[in-house]
């Protein structure tokens, strides 16, 4: 593995042969048994899967990766609408859905193979239950919604415009507004549980709940900067991303969020950040910057993304497979946990702004100018 940076030469060595949660995304947990061997020493990357999500069963798989050398720096509801829609399907396993939200789409949860929810312009939530084939009108806020959070394995999620949460309980049917009561504009937003989540904001603000619509506890951080993503896998272990290179986390809730420096003297904007477990994570941002934590996101390291357009979300379906979304069109896919990065045509030139997926073989991109693409290989 070769991740760029000075100074310091890292040897990665994992071995996990049990099963584990993984957790997509602020929400669905995929029950998985891997043995994986990591390191910068040998000739040979052996990933062995025989994984087993909620609605799929995926093969082993075995790859083999040239000799390569590591070094690391040193550290409310409206009534319902329903639009049919026309796709193009192209021959990386992405269709393109051109559904007919106004203005962009700007963040996407996919709750099963064939159903999904986007935020669009105006703050409008469609969702399709057959794949794209039609979408439904579901709220209509006129205030812009910047993330979509469901808990795991739920029909209760939550959609973040600024100031406001609305919550659903019904997968996306209905939805009611809940006032945050946070002194800070909200961007980010990801939520554990039913009941327990983080919103994250401006001047480096992060509110915690175990009670959403009674009670929100704003949380001390170690920055003023403005804070894009947060990405939690318990109540316990969660991690936020923001402006000039920005990284934070935590291990205990949040009573303590600590800052962590970036690889590679990095002091872009972060737009997201995910982890695969409570040691592996990726943040993405601007340049085409990727970086990945193995220690729980104590320290940082360049990967090399291959393209110097900026980035704006990222979701891996398990410690290996991850996607990677951005402007004008880029999706970037690995197989390999950034070992390499591939760009994919999908069809579109659109600027991608979020990816979600299901399972490995179920998701969704959204951008500019309403786009909408699945993934179904």
């Amino acid at each position: 593995m070769r991740i760029r940076g000075k100074g310091l030469f890292l040897v990665l060595l994992l071995a996990v042969v049990a099963p584990f949660w993984l957790f997509s995304g602020c929400g669905q947990a995929v029950e998985e048994t891997t043995t994986t061997t990591v390191t910068s020493t040998s000739s040979t990357t052996t990933a062995t899967t025989p994984a087993t999500s909620t609605s799929s069963t995926s093969p082993s798989t075995t790859s083999t990766v040239p000799a390569t050398t590591t070094t690391i720096s040193s550290t409310t509801t409206t009534s319902t609408v329903t639009t049919t829609i026309t796709t193009t399907t192209v021959a990386t396993g992405w269709t393109v859905v051109r559904f007919s939200g106004v203005g962009d789409a700007n963040a996407v949860f996919s709750l099963g193979n064939t159903q999904a929810i986007v935020s669009g312009g105006y703050g409008s939530l469609e969702v399709t239950g057959n794949g794209g084939g039609t979408w439904s009108l579901k709220l209509s806020t006129g205030n812009n919604i910047s993330d979509i959070s469901f808990a795991a394995l739920s029909t209760t999620g939550y959609a973040l415009s600024n100031t406001t949460l609305y919550k659903t309980t019904d997968s996306g049917d209905n939805w009611a507004a809940i006032a945050l009561a946070t002194p800070f504009s909200g961007y980010g937003l990801c939520f554990v549980d039913a009941t327990t989540g983080w919103v994250v904001g401006s001047n480096g603000s992060i509110a915690k709940t175990v009670n959403p619509e009674l009670a929100w506890s704003t949380q001390s951080t170690p920055t003023a900067s403005t804070l894009n993503s947060v990405h939690a896998i318990s109540s316990t272990l969660a991690w936020a991303v923001g402006d000039g290179g920005t990284i934070l986390y935590t291990t205990n809730g949040g009573t303590n969020w600590l800052s962590a420096t970036a690889g590679g003297s990095y002091n872009g904007n972060f737009n997201d950040v995910f982890f695969a477990d409570s040691a592996h994570g990726w943040a993405v941002g601007t340049n085409g910057t990727i970086e990945v934590s193995v220690d729980g996101g104590v320290s940082w390291a360049v990967q090399d993304s291959g393209t110097s357009q900026q980035l704006f979300a990222v979701y891996f379906t398990s410690m290996l497979d991850g996607w990677v979304v951005g402007a004008n069109g880029t999706l970037l896919h690995t197989t390999n946990a950034g070992i390499a990065w591939n760009s994919v045509n999908a069809g579109a030139g659109n600027w991608l702004h979020d990816v979600n997926f299901y399972d490995a073989t179920h998701g969704w991109a959204v951008g500019g100018s309403g786009i909408v693409l699945k993934y179904a290989p």
